[in-house]
């Protein structure tokens, strides 16, 4: 028990960046909730542990728990109207877009709040996490064809908020 939960910790270590952006980008939360979502990620991962059964494939295994917490705690935040857009640049430095200009950054951010969680997800695990369509689908649990059809939506509707288009002016 003690080795496992010295090894658990140092995974924490290596992860907890990573598992804190995946959440922050799908539900776009307050820097406390974020605090609350991380660990129970890792609670989650802890106490699950036994079930693991390829210990190389650790981190898609924490990022499903991840994904599926984020979109969990998304529409809990949505029901109660509690969704906050606090602390961007703080909270996801080193982020693929974090070079560009500030303005930029909230532009974005703004854009993908105004996106259904799951098209969100797609975008962030793809685009912005860099994953391949194959692991997408792995951690979200669909098909190669849904993760390529929320992808094409999700392009299209952040193109379309991006733009001022007609198509996202009060739909989701």
């Amino acid at each position: 028990m003690q080795e496992d939960s010295k090894a658990f910790q140092k995974l924490y270590e290596q992860e907890q960046s990573r598992v804190r952006r995946i959440l922050y980008r799908i539900t776009l939360c307050n820097q406390a909730s974020l605090d609350e979502l991380t660990q129970e990620v890792f609670l989650k991962a802890w106490r699950a542990r036994a079930q693991l059964r390829e210990p190389e494939k650790w981190s898609s295994w924490l990022s499903q728990i991840a994904y599926v917490t984020a979109i969990d705690a998304y529409r809990l935040v949505k029901k109660r109207q509690e969704l906050q857009l606090d602390n961007f640049d703080a909270i996801v430095a080193n982020q693929p877009y974090g070079d560009q200009q500030s303005n930029d950054n909230l532009i974005v951010k703004e854009a993908l709040s105004k996106m259904d969680p799951l098209h969100r997800a797609a975008i962030v695990l793809f685009e912005l996490e860099g994953w391949t369509m194959e692991e997408c689908a792995s951690v979200m649990k669909v098909p190669l064809g849904t993760v390529k059809s929320r992808l094409f939506h999700a392009r299209q509707k952040l193109r379309d908020i991006l733009e001022g288009g007609p198509r996202h002016a009060g739909s989701q």
